[in-house]
């Protein structure tokens, strides 16, 4: 599967967390997770996110920042981190599809 690398960089990034906290999905699955890096796969973290959080139930409307909350709070705690594995776990579907 194409997207095998990705699927897993994703579940890890939901079990043990990000490599980096005060960044989103789309960093972290692009220059952070060691499962993942653009140059080997060909496949943009940024536009795969964008592409797939489009259709997830929760979207901001806004590609760079798909999940809508107060920038000043922990992204990767509380409603955030509960969102957050909410739109991983949608991407993953979109994925495996």
């Amino acid at each position: 599967m194409k997207f095998e690398r990705v699927v897993k960089a994703l579940l890890i990034m939901k079990e043990k967390g990000p490599t980096d906290v005060d960044f989103g999905i789309c960093f972290n699955l692009t220059c952070k997770t060691g499962e993942f890096r653009t140059q080997r796969t060909g496949i943009d973290g940024y536009l795969l996110v964008a592409k797939h959080a489009a259709s997830w139930e929760h979207y901001s409307g806004n590609p760079y920042f798909p999940v809508a909350l107060d920038r000043l709070k922990p992204l990767w705690e509380g409603e955030g981190l509960e969102l957050r594995h909410s739109l991983i776990d949608h991407i993953i579907a979109k994925l495996e599809a």
